[in-house]
């Protein structure tokens, strides 16, 4: 696999040397692409996603962000 960028994010797939690619965000940021699934792809990619991981709901959502943060508003008597 070359390095690529996704037209949808702008997210850059690069080459690991192992058969596996590295990933950084549009904003270059380091990430993982089941995060980049589940907060981008799957919420609003379409066909031009090229996330290999772009229909794994296995990583980081809104929803668990959501979660957390409530948790923590709780553990600190903010709600």
């Amino acid at each position: 696999m070359d390095c690529q960028k996704c037209n949808k994010c702008g997210a850059t797939f690069f080459p690991n040397g192992e058969g596996g690619y590295h990933l950084r965000w549009a904003t270059g940021k380091v990430g993982r692409a089941e995060g980049l699934a589940g907060l981008v792809c799957i919420p609003y990619g379409n066909d031009e996603c090229i996330n290999p991981m772009r229909h794994v709901a296995t990583g980081d959502t809104w929803a668990k962000r959501l979660a957390e943060l409530e948790r923590l508003e709780k553990r600190n008597g903010l709600s």
